[in-house]
């Protein structure tokens, strides 16, 4: 093989690797369009439907004059439920449960009760905890409320990767499959007006029989 041909066939090549390069960078750069907002509604609504579920995980609390790290547990059955924390080493332990009849608070081997349970949390801890809000936020749903009260952002298969409501800004990451659901494996939810930040960090998520840890 002559000079000129080896020049040919080092440059044919050279081309062949640029253009397989940019077409590599193009497909890398299209994404999926979200799916149609009636499909959005039928996945949630599936999961809205899910009456039993619960998980354990570790919870970062930063609120005004406090902050901790805690596990938690969380149980809900319908509009009931039961949330335990439980302190770095065994030290310190609380569990709250609610009904649509109010709240109880067990600590310390006190007990205390109140109409609902962010009235309880304020009156405890002296901060603000959106609970009501909460069942849904933790399963990457938007509370009830009309469009205009929240602003949402999904990633190209639709789960949402943020959403602002109620003075919350929440954040969502890691998710994993449970069953047919895709749950957040980390959560953080921040309320600038009320000086509460959380972090969540879910280790495992069962839904009815269906469980799955983060580490599977």
């Amino acid at each position: 093989m002559n000079e000129v041909n080896r020049w040919l066939c080092s440059w044919r090549r050279l081309a062949f690797v640029c253009a397989f390069a940019l077409l590599l960078q193009a497909c890398a750069g299209k994404h999926m369009p979200v799916p149609a907002d009636a499909e959005l509604d039928r996945r949630e609504q599936q999961l809205m439907n899910i009456e039993r579920w619960s998980f354990n995980g570790k919870l970062g609390v930063k609120a005004p004059g406090e902050s901790a790290s805690v596990y938690i547990t969380w149980h809900q059955q319908q509009q009931d439920y039961v949330i335990g924390l439980q302190g770095p080493l065994g030290q310190g332990s609380a569990k709250m449960s609610g009904t649509e009849r109010g709240a109880v608070l067990e600590q310390d081997g006190e007990r205390y009760q109140s109409d609902d349970a962010e009235s309880l949390v304020f009156q405890r801890f002296g901060w603000q905890l959106p609970v009501q809000q909460l069942k849904y936020w933790l399963r990457a749903l938007p509370a009830p409320a009309s469009a205009d009260e929240r602003q949402l952002e999904r990633d190209e298969q639709g789960l949402l990767l943020s959403q602002q409501q109620a003075g919350w800004s929440l954040q969502y990451s890691q998710y994993h499959w449970v069953g047919e659901q895709a749950l957040p494996g980390k959560i953080k939810a921040e309320s600038a007006a009320l000086g509460v930040r959380l972090i969540l960090v879910i280790n495992q998520w069962q839904l009815e029989a269906n469980t799955l840890g983060a580490s599977q």
